[in-house]
């Protein structure tokens, strides 16, 4: 059982992709006394940080790093930023900075980190995160962004008291970072990922960016057909009121920038693996215990992965 609350004070910072680089070029500069912020890496990715400094806006970060090999500190807090992929090592990784009191916060896309987390460290201990950001563009270590950024926070199960949530989202905002707590978080996090299911994949199919793939028949075709596949299965699950997270879901489409990328367009460019398994693997496993076909999901599955 999770010790009685402590006020947030020592926090980390485990990946340093664009969503972790843009929270950690907000924080920093809002540190206040007896406070600190650390990123979480090993020895190797220490040096590599190091030589080439990540940078924001095309300025470098001045970050304090913390090994967990090291014998560091615990946190009181710890933003969870890396990709899906990672979350087999969370244990090695996050365990030395666990005190019986730290939160811990993913924001990773999709829709099971939390219960991976929950697992491993105890879902007394595991919120439900989501960050909204468009524009964000990385390159290297170096991150550009100039659009909106939000962070949602919810208790591990909805209907519990969201105390935590709540002093994880104040420390967030006290530090320049847009968070608040949605009072339905499971809606919350279907919206993004039945948006994501589209949206990302669907660039990382045809390689069109935002503007692009909005102005392409084909691209809006394929998008909407895994919207689609992505509703069937979030009723199939019991997901309330799904046709109204479809609307808003597509609805967000409007506020993209035409130059954006995703994460996953961007990873098929630099050449790195896509997060397929997150929306396409997710959609493709529970279809399949509700005996729903997928068609454009389970293609895009057996295309992208490893």
């Amino acid at each position: 059982m999770l010790s009685a609350p402590v006020p947030v004070r020592h926090v980390a910072l485990w990946g340093l992709g664009a969503v972790g680089t843009m929270l950690a070029a907000r924080i920093l500069p809002r540190l206040g006394r007896g406070e600190s912020f650390r990123v979480i890496a090993g020895t190797d990715r220490i040096a590599r940080y190091r030589r080439t400094p990540p940078a924001f806006n095309g300025e470098p970060l001045e970050l304090e790093y913390a090994d967990p090999a090291g014998a560091p500190a615990s946190a009181d807090l710890v933003l969870l930023a890396v990709k899906t992929d990672a979350l087999p090592a969370a244990r090695d990784a996050l365990t030395p900075f666990l005190a019986p009191h730290t939160l811990l916060l993913p924001l990773l896309n999709g829709l099971g980190a939390s219960d991976r987390l929950a697992a491993d460290f105890g879902e007394e201990r595991v919120l439900r995160g989501l960050v909204f950001c468009n524009s964000a563009v990385r390159e290297g270590h170096a991150v550009i962004q100039h659009g909106t950024l939000d962070v949602q926070i919810g208790p591990f199960r909805d209907g519990e008291a969201p105390d935590a949530a709540r002093r994880a989202a104040g420390w967030l905002r006290a530090h320049d970072v847009p968070a608040g707590v949605p009072a339905d978080m499971t809606a919350a996090r279907w919206r993004k990922f039945i948006l994501n299911t589209g949206l990302n994949q669907a660039e990382a199919a045809t390689g069109l960016a935002h503007g692009a793939l909005l102005a392409s028949p084909d691209g809006m075709a394929l998008l909407r057909a895994l919207v689609d596949e992505a509703a069937a299965v979030a009723v199939a699950e019991g997901v309330p009121d799904v046709p109204r997270l479809v609307r808003e879901a597509l609805d967000a489409l409007r506020l993209l920038t035409p130059e954006g990328k995703t994460s996953m367009l961007q990873d098929v460019e630099a050449g790195r693996h896509p997060e397929i398994e997150a929306f396409a693997g997710t959609i493709v496993s529970l279809a399949a215990t509700h005996r729903i076909p997928v068609p454009a999901n389970q293609a895009l599955l057996e295309r992208f992965r490893r």
